[in-house]
C-alpha cells in the first residue's frame, strides 16, 4: 500500500533522498493512534538546513501539531550544533506563518510563484 504525504506519493517524496544535493535529515511525525496525522522534514542542503517540509493532516490542524513538529526538529538542530535553519511557506497561509514567527523564523524576500491555467 502506498503512503501518502500530502498529494505527493511516498514513492515520489523519498525519491528526494537520491539526489546527490540532498543529504538525509530529520524525519518528525505526528500520530494519533495508529493513524499518521502529521511530518515535519528537516534536510541539510548543501552547507545549510532547510525545513523542507511540514504537514499536518486537515481534521488535526489548529491543535499546535505543526509547531510541535517543527520545534523538536530546531531542538534535533541545536543538538547538532546547527545555529540557523531556513524555511518557506505560501504567503497566504496565515497559520503557518505564524507558526514559524513564534519560532524565531523572520520574513526575507522569496519567490515568486505563477501559474497559469493550461
Amino acid at each position: 500500500m502506498t503512503q501518502v504525504v500530502g498529494i505527493i506519493p511516498w514513492e515520489e517524496f523519498a525519491k528526494r533522498f537520491e539526489s546527490p544535493i540532498f543529504q538525509r535529515g530529520f524525519l518528525c511525525l505526528a500520530k494519533n493512534g495508529d493513524q499518521f496525522v502529521g511530518l515535519a522534514w528537516v534536510i541539510r542542503f548543501s552547507e545549510s538546513y532547510y525545513n523542507e517540509f511540514t504537514g499536518v493532516h486537515p481534521d488535526f490542524r489548529g491543535r499546535g501539531i505543526a509547531r510541535s513538529m517543527k520545534s523538536r526538529c530546531i531542538e534535533w538542530l541545536r543538538e547538532q550544533g546547527v545555529s540557523s535553519i531556513r524555511t518557506n511557506n505560501d504567503s497566504r497561509n496565515a497559520p503557518m506563518i505564524t507558526v514559524n514567527e513564534r519560532l524565531g523564523y523572520t520574513a526575507e524576500p522569496g519567490w515568486f510563484l505563477y501559474e497559469a491555467d493550461l
